[in-house]
This record gives structure tokens, C-alpha cells and sequence, in this order.
């Protein structure tokens, strides 16, 4: 774990701040089978492509001004509730699925390489239920620390 404390006072913001902490958090678990599980604040292409070079998956939500997301991804209107549309590189997956109207999630993972959704009501891509079946341990850390403060 890292504790942030804030900026230094009379210094300039840290650019890539999330890519620094994620490779730095994650420098002793090189190797295949782990996959790192960020929010929005730490994914970006160019993390993904540092963890694959580590033998490692990234899957994660990603803020919807990313230059490397393409426009079709970041457009709601005319969308089905439910729906889900996937774009594709060699080495990663990014999905946008609008669970209402007007509003979409986007996430990018290296791990998932299919347009898979879940036949649930919900019709949640496969990326989704992955996510958010790892990211318990961030939400447990959080209430912890809320406890103890």
C-alpha cells in the first residue's frame, strides 16, 4: 500500500501519478496469472501495455477522456439500455455497456479477448462481472479506513 498525502506544497502535480503507483505496487508480482483490477483513476492503455510486458492483465474502468478510447465507444445516444458495444486491438479489450439511458460505463481489459455478455437480465459484459468481482478488495480497504478514522 501506498499513502498518498497530497501534493508537496510549491511542486507541480505528478503526471501519470496512477501508472507510477500501479507498476510500483505491482514490481514483485511479474509473472503469469495475476491480473491487476484499477478504477478509472489508475487504467490507461499505456499501464496495460507496461503490465503486459510484465506477463500481467489489467482489467479496469477508464474515464471516458482517454485519447486511445475510439468515439464509437463514448456515444450513448441512440443506444439500447443494456447494450453493449466492444472494440478491439491485438492485446486489449474496451467495452462501453449503458446500463441506463443517456449514461455508459466503460472499461479496458488485456485478460478478456471475446464480446462475451451475460444471458442474465442485466446483459452485463463478461469484463463487467470480472471487475466487479475483484474489485471487493479496494471497496473492503475503503471501509476499513473509514472505520478506523
Amino acid at each position: 500500500m501506498q499513502v498518498y498525502t497530497g501534493k508537496q506544497e510549491g511542486t507541480r502535480p505528478e503526471v501519470n501519478q496512477g501508472r507510477r503507483v500501479v507498476l510500483e505496487l505491482t514490481e514483485e508480482l511479474q509473472g503469469y496469472g495475476h491480473t491487476v483490477t484499477c478504477d478509472n483513476f489508475f487504467t490507461s492503455y499505456a499501464l496495460a501495455e507496461d503490465l503486459l510486458r510484465r506477463k500481467m492483465d489489467l482489467v479496469g474502468t477508464i474515464r471516458r477522456n482517454k485519447p486511445e478510447l475510439p468515439p464509437n465507444l463514448l456515444q450513448t445516444r441512440q443506444r439500447a439500455i443494456l447494450s453493449s458495444v466492444f472494440a478491439f486491438t491485438k492485446t486489449h479489450t474496451a467495452v462501453s455497456y449503458v446500463p441506463k439511458r443517456g449514461r455508459n460505463v466503460l472499461l479496458l481489459s488485456t485478460k478478456h479477448r471475446e464480446p462475451s455478455v451475460s444471458e442474465a437480465e442485466h446483459k452485463k459484459p463478461t469484463i463487467i462481472l470480472d471487475y466487479n468481482s475483484c474489485k471487493g478488495g479496494v471497496d473492503n480497504l475503503d471501509k476499513v479506513r473509514s472505520i478506523t478514522h
